[in-house]
């Protein structure tokens, strides 16, 4: 599915939302969003060539067409070293790509610390959120989009540190701006944790290798079948099954070119 389309389609243009994302089109050709401002953080899992990091690429597409650099920050955590190379020196980075897997954690530690700040400032202005805070101030407060490419890179260091930032920032991001894609290939238990299952509302799969692995991410079977290459299933509170979608697709060229416009 050519992401550019779905940005360009009607369903689209209905958001009003800045923070919304292709997820695809299911079998019968309806494209499918999704809405990070209804809730802050989206788990995903995939085997390697299932398209998981692909979908990580068109959403980060997605926002910077959507938004300037002084309107949203990414955090790109990239144990793999390769992922994320395309955007070393994008004006959209709240700090540099991380690679180092401790400082990685030490980075969730800072987002959860300027969560709290931000609380701070919400509380002395009597905002209720950030959109009414930034209605108040010429000074923005920027969206702060973290993506993690590996999360079971991250549990191998610190489980605990890691799980405990990773929940705060679930639990407490939403109201304040901080939002988070959290992909990885192995999803076994001891990565997707209970406390991490339990405040991950939202969930897609792509093929995985194994029905247990389709068992942890989506709570069901059916992922261990999928084709890979974007074939994934959806697994949202707003659905009362899961969807099956294929996903978007944003090549390199395209990529690099978006972030030259910007």
């Amino acid at each position: 599915i050519n992401l550019q389309e779905e940005l360009e389609s009607d369903e689209y243009t209905l958001y009003s939302s800045e923070l919304v994302i292709p997820l695809g089109k299911d079998t019968s050709w309806k494209s499918h969003f999704l809405d990070l401002k209804e809730n802050n953080s989206l788990l995903i899992a995939g085997a390697t060539g299932s398209g998981k990091s692909q979908f990580l690429h068109s959403s980060i597409y997605t926002l910077m067409k959507k938004l300037t650099p002084d309107e949203i920050k990414f955090v790109l955590i990239d144990p793999k070293r390769i992922e994320f190379a395309a955007y070393k020196n994008s004006p959209y980075l709240y700090t540099e790509i991380i690679t180092d897997q401790e400082k990685a954690i030490e980075t969730l530690s800072t987002v959860k610390n300027e969560i709290n700040r931000r609380f701070k400032l919400l509380a002395n202005s009597n905002a209720v959120d950030i959109d009414s805070y930034n209605e108040l101030y010429d000074k923005k407060l920027p969206y702060i989009f973290i993506l993690i490419d590996e999360l079971s890179d991250l549990m191998l260091i610190n489980a605990q540190e890691c799980e405990k930032n990773i929940i705060a920032i679930m639990q407490r991001g939403e109201a304040v701006g901080v939002y988070q894609i959290i992909a990885t290939s192995r999803p076994s238990v001891e990565v997707i944790t209970d406390k991490i299952s339990g405040n991950a509302l939202q969930r897609i799969a792509f093929s995985t290798a194994s029905q247990k692995d389709s068992e942890v991410i989506i709570h069901d079977s059916g992922a261990e079948n999928l084709l890979g290459k974007g074939d994934a299933l959806l697994s949202l509170p707003k659905y009362s099954r899961l969807v099956r979608v294929q996903a978007p697709h944003v090549t390199d060229e395209e990529i690099v070119k978006n972030l030259q416009t910007r």
